[in-house]
């Protein structure tokens, strides 16, 4: 998707995805979830769309705005999954032909100067690698 992304959006030169180290980082997203999750419990129940939306909304109280919650349409939602077993090869080496762990990734780069190439780390202090596409 990024890849794709990269290419595709004119302005967009570049994407790094960083990824949390478990149990040693907080992100606002987590306080958000946390929130809408208190109000599911209020609530009751969320058994449509359109009630996540009117929970997702009422869940900040005490003068914070309430979030903004966008409607979209089923013809917004990109297949993603399809779109890489067409299009990926995932690899399990890099460019050295060391052996890679998707799951270990901690860092990538993409870039639309390097269309095909992603770039990663496993650990914070290392240099990225490279995967070719």
């Amino acid at each position: 998707m990024c890849l794709t992304a990269v290419q595709e959006i004119p302005h967009l030169e570049n994407i790094d995805l960083t990824f949390l180290v478990v149990r040693h980082s907080e992100m606002e997203c987590k306080s958000m979830h946390s929130v809408i999750s208190t109000e599911l419990k209020r609530i009751g129940k969320a058994n449509w769309p359109q009630d996540w939306k009117m929970i997702a909304r009422c869940a900040r109280r005490k003068g914070d705005k309430p979030y903004i919650v966008h409607d979209i349409t089923h013809e917004q939602i990109l297949d993603w999954k399809s779109h890489a077993e067409r299009n990926v090869i995932f690899r399990k080496v890099d460019e050295n032909n060391k052996p890679i762990s998707w799951q270990q990734f901690c860092w990538m780069n993409f870039s639309k100067s390097s269309p095909f190439i992603i770039k990663f780390k496993e650990n914070y202090d290392e240099e990225l690698n490279c995967l070719n596409h």
